[in-house]
């Protein structure tokens, strides 16, 4: 879960470059 925080944290920052990453991301379930 923590893992998972700390991903979104990366999507935020890498959908600023490229909203395809952000896309991908959000398929993850948050378990």
């Amino acid at each position: 879960m923590v893992k998972h925080v700390m991903a979104c944290g990366e999507v935020k920052s890498l959908s600023q470059r490229s909203k395809n990453a952000e896309v991908d991301f959000t398929n993850i379930p948050a378990d």
